[in-house]
């Protein structure tokens, strides 16, 4: 198993679970952003998004990056 950001953010067992529990699902599975890289996916929900659920994304993200890091 590859452990790339996009793997980390959006796609393990814990990611998924983060974003239905905070109620960011529908966000994640948006069509419109499917990009290949992290970033570019982050990118297009920074600006599609309106600012609080903006906010909770960047939340959520540093969240995952956090708890990735004490597990590593």
């Amino acid at each position: 198993m590859v452990e790339d950001e996009p793997h980390v953010f959006f796609v393990c067992a814990t990611a998924r679970a983060s974003w239905e529990a905070t109620r960011l699902l529908s966000v994640l599975q948006n069509v419109a952003y499917q990009q290949v890289s992290a970033a570019d996916r982050v990118f297009a929900m920074c600006r599609a998004e309106e600012r609080d659920t903006v906010g909770r994304i960047a939340a959520l993200l540093w969240w995952l990056w956090h708890n990735r890091n004490d597990k590593v």
